[in-house]
Parts: structure tokens; C-alpha cells; sequence
């Protein structure tokens, strides 16, 4: 499992093997709990580390374990965890070569 904790202490982002990326509401009371998931993204043997993004960190940002042009960088908003963007690592266009393995 990786994790990463928003700026002002609130959210715990966690990024499980299964693949599952999943956003905590610390403040909750009477006990955390899970407010957004996120999915999408390809991830089988290794843990991807997530993180916030943006303004007041209102995206969520992470790899894929995918290879070859389905090698993204994905962007969720972070409240409606609807996929924004999918940041290509190749295949872009013709003469963009950029990253075609694993991003973590």
C-alpha cells in the first residue's frame, strides 16, 4: 500500500495493489472513512504512488502500470472522482516519443 496525505491534513489518498485507489475523509466523525474511488488505471504487480494535484489539491494524479501507449498518467477530480485526462507516455503523435514503460 502507498499513501499520501493532502496539505491541510484532511484527505488520505491510498493506492492498493488490487489495483484500488480509494480517497479518506480524515475529519469524519465519529471515524475516517472512504469518500472517493478512483479507477481507470492499470496496475497488477507493482503499488503506484498517488498524489494530489492542482489548486488547493483538487485533482487526483497517478500512473499506470501499463506499457506502450496505454502508458498515461490519469487525472481524477478529486470530489466527483470523474477521469479528466489520461497524460499519454507515447504515441502522443507521431513525433512525440516519450515514456512507454511503467509510471509509477
Amino acid at each position: 500500500m502507498e499513501m499520501e496525505v493532502s496539505n491541510d491534513g484532511r484527505y488520505l489518498l491510498l493506492s492498493f495493489k488490487t489495483p484500488r485507489l480509494e480517497l479518506w475523509d480524515l475529519t469524519r466523525s465519529p471515524s475516517p472513512m472512504c469518500v472517493q474511488r478512483y479507477t481507470g488505471y492499470k496496475q497488477s504487480k507493482c503499488i503506484l504512488i498517488p498524489g494530489f494535484a492542482g489548486v488547493n489539491q483538487t485533482f487526483v494524479i497517478c500512473g499506470s502500470e501499463a506499457t506502450g501507449e496505454e502508458a498515461c498518467i490519469y487525472i481524477w477530480k478529486r470530489d466527483s472522482g470523474e477521469l479528466l485526462y489520461k497524460i499519454p507516455g507515447s504515441g502522443f503523435n507521431n513525433s512525440y516519443r516519450g515514456h512507454s514503460n511503467i509510471i509509477n
